[in-house]
């Protein structure tokens, strides 16, 4: 009598592979075709009020730039779109996936890095979708083409940024409705309370873009509203250093505590 031996050599699964699963993750659901639809429909709103209003100005003679354009577009892709990197990575623990994805891929350090690749390149195409509709509107209005490699590179560096944020509290709290929670109050509450303390003392200047990457990306851009943003004389290594501190504090230190949970926690 023969004993019959189970064939466990499985071939491992491709990262890029896994990278695509990924990113068809965040909208091949029912959560992620319907937001994705109602950002769609909300980007062709503002983009349509944006033409109505900067038509009224090239009126008066006052044509709108690339850059307007584009900073418009993306401001409105950065409020909408983080919700994705945090759907992707709570996927395994708010929507009962966890089983099956350490089942196919045990290596739990190889799934995260999966999904934050999957976000980055998220926030590329996001930029490329913000330029082409720019672009058409700009030549539509027949506006300056003064959006410069240096400003989108900036833009790309801002959007990938707050994409990284959204990851890595998503990663950290391993739930859908408390990383939105938490994202949206950082980055849209703490703007306002860092910028509201800008000019109330030259140490607060300066301390402020260490804190918030908003006020660090907008120094760095040009767009600071800091007194060393205002009567500097452009991008420096000190606003590469906020940005670095403000990166470190918000992306890094909590992805590392993120990556930490995520790959330890229990799956139930």
């Amino acid at each position: 009598m023969t004993t019959a031996q189970l064939d466990l050599t499985t071939p491992r699964v491709n990262f890029f592979r896994l990278v695509g699963v990924e990113f068809r993750k965040m909208f091949d659901t029912r959560a992620g075709l319907a937001y994705g639809s109602f950002t769609v429909a909300v980007l062709l709103l503002v983009t349509l009020i944006a033409s109505s209003a900067l038509a009224a100005l090239q009126a008066y003679g006052s044509a709108p730039s690339l850059k307007v354009w584009v900073y418009v577009l993306l401001v409105t892709l950065s409020i909408l779109l983080p919700v994705f990197p945090i759907m992707v990575a709570t996927a395994e623990w708010t929507q009962r996936t966890g089983l099956t994805t350490f089942t196919l891929e045990p290596v739990r350090i190889k799934v995260l890095a999966a999904k934050f690749v999957a976000v980055l390149g998220l926030s590329v195409i996001t930029l490329a979708v913000a330029l082409a509709i720019a672009a058409a509107a700009n030549g539509i209005f027949s506006g300056p083409w003064d959006a410069d490699p240096g400003f989108l590179g900036v833009e790309l560096l801002r959007l990938a940024l707050f994409f990284m944020v959204a990851f890595a509290v998503a990663a950290l709290t391993m739930n859908t409705v408390a990383a939105l929670w938490i994202y949206y109050l950082a980055a849209f509450l703490g703007r306002f309370i860092f910028a509201a303390l800008i000019g109330v003392s030259e140490a607060w200047d300066r301390l402020g873009p260490s804190l918030d990457l908003n006020l660090a990306l907008d120094e760095l851009s040009g767009r600071g509203i800091s007194r060393h943003a205002l009567f500097g004389s452009g991008p420096s290594s000190e606003s590469w250093v906020h940005v670095a501190i403000a990166a470190t504090i918000w992306v890094i230190i909590p992805l590392v505590f993120g990556v930490i949970r995520w790959t330890r926690a229990e799956v139930k």
